[in-house]
């Protein structure tokens, strides 16, 4: 399915977006890593060119410009784009009473507009070819409620909705859309998300990037249009499709105990 296909994954220079980088090589697929960190996706390239044609470009997913610019030289140096993998993203945990409009609104930046702007340049392309599959990474968070996580998973949120209507509209055309939504993953993102109200330490999360990514890969060949990733994300999933009131209720008896929310003043 992949095996001399063409591929562009923003964020590819590290975490989820270098791992999904890794398992295309493994299936001949030749890559385009589109990244600000020039250096990092030059790394990934340097090891993964024995398997397959791996470019780097210098991206930053914010700029509607670079993203046209990886694209473009996507399709002309292979003459096609089969997938795009919007990945790139960042993540804040906190309470809403401490998250400022600067951090609203660089959420919105990389997570929501970074996501546009992928689809924005390869989707036209795309529609003229007659085929393509676009990834979009939103979260669990994008999913259900999730206190704590507010910002973050009203941009993943945006993503899950963009996702889920242009894959309708996209099939007319012959493109593919689908949306990933992973739980807590041991990657980059997580180390360096910023937490703006905090009683404890982050939990470092069990699954690998490696291993989210191989679930994401079957999840596209399999043209699922929602791809939950780790045991929690699906159950979690399941229960707030079926049962939303539930998962609401349980999700507000979680804030009580919440550490990265401000404490419930007590009664006098």
């Amino acid at each position: 399915m992949f095996k001399n296909k063409t591929a562009v994954v923003t964020g590819g220079a590290s975490g989820i977006g270098a791992a999904i980088c890794a398992e295309l090589a493994q299936k001949k697929c030749k890559i385009l890593i589109a990244d600000i960190d020039v250096d990092n996706a030059a790394e990934v390239a340097s090891k993964l060119n024995s398997m397959t044609q791996v470019i780097v470009e210098q991206t930053d997913s914010t700029d509607p410009e670079s993203v046209v610019r990886a694209v473009n030289k996507c399709v002309q140096e292979w003459g096609t784009i089969d997938y795009i993998f919007n990945n790139a993203g960042i993540a804040l945990k906190g309470d809403v009473l401490d998250t400022s409009l600067q951090d609203w609104d660089r959420l919105t930046d990389i997570n929501i507009r970074g996501v546009v702007h992928g689809v924005h340049a390869a989707y036209p392309i795309m529609v003229e070819q007659g085929h393509g599959h676009i990834v979009n990474t939103a979260s669990l968070a994008g999913l259900m409620p999730s206190p704590s996580n507010t910002a973050y998973a009203m941009t993943k949120s945006a993503v899950v909705g963009l996702s889920n209507s242009l894959r309708c509209e996209a099939k007319r055309f012959g493109v593919k859309v689908s949306v990933v939504c992973p739980g807590l993953i041991d990657t980059p993102i997580v180390k360096s998300m910023k937490v703006v109200t905090s009683k404890s330490d982050l939990q470092v999360p069990h699954m690998t990037a490696e291993t989210c990514a191989k679930d994401i890969i079957r999840g596209v060949e399999k043209d699922r249009a929602v791809i939950p990733v780790s045991k929690l994300a699906h159950i979690m999933y399941w229960l707030n499709r079926h049962f939303p009131k539930f998962t609401l209720g349980l999700m507000m008896a979680s804030v009580k105990k919440n550490d990265f929310l401000r404490p419930i003043p007590e009664s006098e």
